[in-house]
C-alpha cells in the first residue's frame, strides 16, 4: 500500500514525534522479520561454534564431513547432538554418537 506523498510525510512526522516522546524507535514489520532472521542465524552460528569446540576438546580434530553436518544442521539438531556429546565418555560412545548424529540429520555416517 502506498500513501499519497503528503500523508506519508505526515505519518513519518508523527512517528518521529512519537519516537522522541517515548524514547523508542519505530520498527516496521519488515525490520522485525529481518531482526528475527538475524537472531536465528546468530543462534545457529553460535551453536555450530560451540558444538565444534566441544567435539574437538572431547575427541580431537574433526573430519571434514562433520564440519559439513554441523554447518547444515538446524538449531534443534545442534542442541540434541550437544546433549548426546555430554554423555559420551569413550570411543564406543563416539561411534554411537556418529551413528545417532547421522540419524538426527538424515545423513549416512
Amino acid at each position: 500500500m502506498t500513501l499519497p506523498p503528503e500523508l506519508e510525510k505526515k505519518l513519518w512526522t508523527s512517528i518521529s514525534e512519537l519516537e522522541r516522546n517515548m524514547k523508542m524507535p519505530y520498527v516496521t514489520s519488515v525490520e522485525r522479520l529481518g531482526l528475527e532472521k538475524g537472531r536465528q542465524e546468530g543462534r545457529q552460528e553460535e551453536g555450530v561454534f560451540f558444538l565444534r569446540r566441544l567435539l574437538v576438546k572431547k575427541f580431537g580434530d574433526l573430519p571434514e564431513s562433520f564440519e559439513t553436518l554441523l554447518t547444515e544442521s538446524s538449531i534443534a539438531d545442534l542442541e540434541l547432538w550437544g546433549d548426546r556429546i555430554v554423555g559420551c565418555a569413550n570411543f564406543n560412545g563416539r561411534i554411537q554418537l556418529v551413528i545417532e548424529f547421522g540419524m538426527i540429520t538424515g545423513s549416512k555416517s
